[in-house]
C-alpha cells in the first residue's frame, strides 16, 4: 500500500495510466479505420470482384499453407510459426 501511494504521490500512476489511454486510443482508431474500409469495401465493390477477390485469398492462403509445410517438413507447428512470421 505505501509503495503504491508513493508511487502515485510521485506521479508515476497518472503517467502509467496516461500511456494506456494513448495505447487505447491508438488501438481504437485502427479499428474505426478498417472499419471504414470494409464499409467502403462493402458499399462500393460489386459482389462479382468480391467474389474474385475471395477466390485469389483462398488460392493465396492455400499456397502459402502448402509452402510453409514443405520448409517445416511437414510440421503443422512449424509451419504455423512460419507463416505468423512473416
Amino acid at each position: 500500500m505505501e509503495q503504491t501511494q508513493k508511487s502515485f504521490n510521485e506521479g508515476e500512476f497518472p503517467k502509467i495510466l496516461t500511456e494506456r489511454f494513448k495505447e487505447i486510443e491508438v488501438t481504437l482508431n485502427n479499428q474505426i479505420r478498417m472499419a471504414k474500409v470494409e464499409i467502403g469495401y462493402s458499399l462500393l465493390v460489386p459482389d462479382k470482384e468480391k467474389k474474385k477477390i475471395q477466390k485469389l485469398a483462398e488460392k493465396t492462403r492455400t499456397d502459402y499453407g502448402k509452402e510453409a509445410l514443405k520448409k517445416s517438413n511437414g510440421d503443422p507447428r512449424k509451419a504455423i510459426s512460419l507463416l505468423c512470421s512473416s
